[in-house]
């Protein structure tokens, strides 16, 4: 029976719970060419990502939980370790979106990023304590960010 449940797992087929292993790329966290928005509300944040990035950016959540993670389980593009990356341009991520709207902020998970084409856009740390968006972003981006999810 062990030799079919690898052979399986080889074909990706069946996945033990929390062994999704899926390839995704490494991006490199903001440098100092950043905006810092200081702290800032992972909801509001969340309910504007839609509308300041690009629709093929995707939105990067580190360590979510509960029903989030099980979410994302599901719905993700890729997931590795405790990553997960939802694209912003599918039903998914409107999803997502109703989903958080009703959790607490450490289910969401502990960091939310926003990178496009290997390139970083936004980082929030620690459920929006520290926020950073990519300094070469459209002005008009900036300040919505800055109007929409301050604390």
């Amino acid at each position: 029976m062990g030799w079919l449940l690898g052979l399986l797992e080889r074909v990706r087929l069946f996945e033990p719970e929390g062994s999704r292993q899926d390839a995704m790329p490494e991006i490199a966290p903001l440098g100092d060419e950043r905006v810092d928005l200081g702290r800032c509300d992972v909801h509001e944040l969340l309910l504007v990502i839609e509308d300041v990035f690009p629709q093929d950016a995707v939105l990067r959540l580190a360590a979510p939980s509960g029903e989030m993670r099980e979410f994302l389980e599901t719905h993700a593009l890729a997931a590795n370790r405790s990553l997960y990356d939802l694209p912003l341009d599918n039903g998914s991520f409107r999803e997502f979106q109703a989903l958080a709207a009703t959790s607490a902020d450490p289910e969401i998970g502990d960091h939310v990023f926003v990178h496009m084409g290997g390139r970083m856009l936004l980082e929030a740390y620690d459920c929006g304590l520290d926020t950073f968006i990519a300094s070469d972003l459209p002005p008009e981006a900036i300040v919505r960010l800055r109007q929409t999810i301050r604390r």
